[in-house]
């Protein structure tokens, strides 16, 4: 039996029509002629999408990612093109969307589901679930147009992610509530890719993405720019942003950093004592304080340029360490460094036990590597001629 693609998009295009004031419209309807102009928010997107893939959407703002993301969800119907989609489908795209603000939490959650076609019995099944994940308290009984921005979404991630759809629609739902429950919703995630579900991630967390993804797609002025690796993806995007904005990227806009940290650093240093010469070796020291001396976390210090372009990463997840548990003093050498003569800076940053939660992050500020005449680049590569 052929395992056929689970959503399948085929020329798919969406245009809205613009009217310079609302006369247009009716004059339009009367006169059966032109009065708008087309803008073009997607243009002959083909896509096809495997049973259990995860895959990461990213791009500036306006670039066609939420439109795409409706018309997966069948919200939206595209101008032109083929949708198909082998599975049901739940998106978490806007807070409160499919809640009756009259309602309960609790009766909400029985009436969006059966909007979204599944039956009560099926939804009793998973209610305690549900409101175990959520967390509303005694809050599940009130109406949710009392509800804060976070409850909205703690009641519209519990209640899809539940569900146990074939494709989960997620955009940007990890920038809203407190740390506990965005690592709640990484842990969902994660397991829910395990179980075999697939996964569509449109967020500006390039690291999230990166984190989630099996394959990320870049989305420019409404069509498909890059399709392929998320490092492969993800690096090109980060170079056209550095060239766009011509300035320092901040670490602060491509991770869902929180403020409050379970742990945070007091202190990074960079060990090795000046003059730095290409061959030395790099070492940095890094003390955390953790509230409990239980906290599991991971540690990632990386080594950048002026502009903000990376030179290396090391991580200990990505290193397949144990997460660190407790207050700790660590020290990472980077022996015989082949870094060329110039000027670095360094940051490091702390991460829950999936690697995937910014805890907390701190930057050495400018260091210098001694420079020999000649040398263009980043870093030493060792080479031999042979001239025939």
């Amino acid at each position: 039996m052929v395992n056929l693609p689970v959503l399948e998009l085929t020329k798919v295009s969406k245009a809205y029509p613009l009217y310079k004031n609302p006369r247009d419209r009716l004059k339009e309807f009367f006169f059966r002629k032109k009065y708008h102009t087309d803008f073009i928010a997607l243009k002959n997107i083909d896509l096809v999408i495997t049973r259990g893939e995860s895959l990461g959407i990213i791009g500036d703002n306006g670039a066609g990612k939420s439109t795409l993301l409706q018309i997966v969800s069948g919200i939206l119907a595209p101008s032109s093109g083929k949708v198909v989609c082998r599975g049901k489908v739940l998106a978490i795209l806007e807070l409160g969307i499919g809640f009756h603000p009259e309602l309960t939490g609790r009766e909400n959650i029985f009436n969006y589901a059966s909007i979204l076609g599944y039956d009560t019995d099926f939804v009793k099944d998973r209610y305690e679930a549900i409101l175990q994940f959520a967390e509303l308290g005694e809050f599940i009984d009130q109406p949710i147009k009392t509800y804060s921005s976070g409850m909205l979404m703690r009641l519209a991630f519990s209640l899809l992610a539940n569900l146990e759809p074939d494709i989960l629609v997620i955009d940007e739902a990890l920038a809203v509530g407190d740390l506990a429950f965005q690592k709640k919703c990484i842990d969902k995630i994660l397991e829910y890719k395990r179980k075999g579900g697939t996964l569509l991630f449109c967020s500006h967390s390039l690291y999230h993405v990166s984190r989630v993804s099996d394959r990320v797609i870049w989305i420019d002025k409404g069509q498909i720019k890059m399709d392929g690796q998320p490092e492969d993806v993800i690096a090109a995007y980060e170079w056209y942003v550095l060239e766009k904005e011509r300035n320092k990227t901040k670490s602060s806009e491509d991770l869902c950093a929180v403020s409050d940290n379970i742990v945070k650093i007091v202190r990074f240093d960079l060990e090795t004592q000046g003059p730095i010469k290409r061959g030395d070796d790099l070492v940095f020291c890094v003390e955390t304080s953790a509230v409990s001396s239980s906290t599991p976390y991971h540690l990632a210090v990386s080594i950048k340029v002026p502009n903000g372009w990376g030179v290396y990463v090391a991580a200990t997840h990505f290193d397949k360490m144990k997460p660190i548990v407790g207050s700790r003093t660590v020290r990472l050498l980077f022996p015989k460094v082949p870094l060329l003569g110039g000027n670095y800076f360094a940051v490091a940053r702390l991460f829950d036990d999936t690697g995937m939660l910014l805890y907390d992050e701190k930057e050495i500020e400018i260091f210098s590597l001694e420079k020999k005449h000649g040398e263009i680049g980043t870093c030493y590569l060792e080479h031999h001629w042979e001239i025939f």
